[in-house]
């Protein structure tokens, strides 16, 4: 299968969708925040004493499982857990698989054995603890595994939206948590601020402080709500942006999206990467080729970084591909970091279109026009954010395309509907599949 080439350009006087942005911001939001707040407090406490109990076992591994967006939780929650616990606790983390022993495994024993084939390989014991995170609750491969622990009598929690899928209906995991959000991006979302919550609540009964973990839940979603309202406030920037995707997309540009400080804000670039790559191509009759750059490979990081201990030289390496009317979306924590900087120097210097996604404003190398400013230094929270900008920013995305490649007049007049109701569910990759 190849892709459709096009050399259609894009008009300048296409629909400014900033108002239904904003208005489809809100609703998303208010869906994410109220969520997290209706978790049952007695949810948040089973979470958290499963993590702390498996901390305090010495020599014991946090298995965190996922697939697509879920595995981007996976890892937000494995770099959470790194920066609690491993410094004061013997507690190992392990986060599935990588690309090559993934495919590996999916070549030698089929995709649906790649999690119970870890759990195998490791030697996972009832000392451990395995945590599920899928959007539908139905992907094979982690019914594989969580049927393996069951046998073992490993502990196990899943997480997922809808309605919990085959993982919660089969009775598979000890902690099942359902999100009953019918929207795969948005239940993940809350799943991903859920887990971080429970972290920091892990964190306080690992210490002996078991109390106010329902009120460090209702705090973090207070802080959740206004960063999106900041979020908000940007959509005209946010409407200027997902333009110009659309723009490098049809003009067969390359987009890319980097956060040189690294962290959880680098974990959202590449989920945001992946959203781009897939969802906001969903279901467009004749897509545009792409050309999505993200994070580096650990063969590159570790090379160039080793080498040559530049601040963000790594990203500006990664730049040196890029050609006049790219466009880079830069994920910065603090904006006037050496890193943040070079990165942005070498964008302006390649003659990039540039948008920067940040913390705050202080010292930013970016036009504050074309700045998202999030007004926060918490890098889990930037994180989360991070993400839902990423989902956000996706579906706009596609009702651009469909309005401009499949002339869908529904999704003209009715953006915020559109938006709303536009769920990706499970089927979105074949179905992507299946258009080129």
């Amino acid at each position: 299968m190849t892709a459709v080439t096009r050399t259609a350009t894009w008009h300048a006087g296409e629909d400014d969708l900033s108002d239904a942005i904003a208005r489809f911001t809100n609703v998303y939001a208010t869906v994410v925040v109220d969520q997290l707040r209706a978790v049952p407090d007695a949810t948040l406490r089973s979470l958290a004493e499963a993590i702390a109990a498996t901390v305090a076992r010495d020599r014991s591994t946090i298995y965190v499982f996922g697939n697509g967006g879920s595995h981007a939780i996976s890892r937000h929650l494995e770099h959470e857990l790194r920066s609690s616990f491993t410094d004061s606790c013997g507690v190992r983390v392990n986060c599935g698989i990588d690309y090559h022993s993934g495919q590996h495994g999916a070549v030698s024993a089929g995709f649906d054995a790649v999690f119970e084939t870890v759990l195998r390989a490791e030697r996972a014991t009832p000392a451990d603890l395995v945590i599920f995170i899928s959007g539908s609750g139905d992907s094979d491969n982690l019914l594989s595994a969580a049927g393996h622990c069951r046998r073992l009598g490993i502990p196990t929690i899943s997480l997922a939206g809808f309605d919990g899928g085959r993982i919660t209906a089969r009775r598979l995991t000890d902690l099942p948590v359902v999100i009953p959000v019918h929207d795969q991006q948005m239940s993940e979302d809350v799943i991903q601020a859920l887990l971080r919550v429970a972290v920091e609540c892990a964190r306080r009964c690992h210490a002996g402080v078991a109390t106010g973990l329902a009120g460090h839940r209702d705090e973090y979603a207070t802080s959740l709500a206004a960063s999106f309202e900041r979020l908000q406030a940007h959509a005209p920037a946010l409407d200027r942006l997902s333009r110009d995707v659309c723009r490098a997309f049809i003009g067969e540009r390359s987009v890319f999206l980097l956060a040189p400080e690294g962290g959880p804000l680098s974990i959202s670039a590449e989920h945001t990467a992946h959203n781009f790559n897939w969802d906001a191509v969903f279901e467009v009759r004749r897509p545009p080729s792409r050309r999505i750059h993200s994070t580096p490979t650990t063969c590159d990081y570790s090379g160039i970084g080793n080498d040559r201990l530049v601040p963000g030289i790594v990203s500006c390496q990664q730049l040196a591909a890029a050609c006049p009317g790219d466009l880079l979306l830069l994920y910065a924590r603090e904006p006037g970091a050496p890193a943040i900087r070079n990165t942005a120097m070498a964008a302006g210097a390649a003659g990039m279109t540039v948008y920067q996604l940040a913390g705050d404003r202080g010292g930013s190398p970016v036009p504050e026009r074309d700045t998202i400013c999030l007004g926060s230094a918490d890098p889990g929270l930037l994180g989360d954010v991070g993400q839902a900008t990423g989902h956000v920013l996706g579906r706009v995305i596609r009702l651009r395309l469909k309005q401009r490649l499949d002339g869908d007049a529904m999704a003209i007049s009715e953006p915020v509907g559109y938006l709303v109701e536009g769920d990706l569910a499970q089927r979105r990759l074949i179905d992507v599949i299946r258009t080129l």
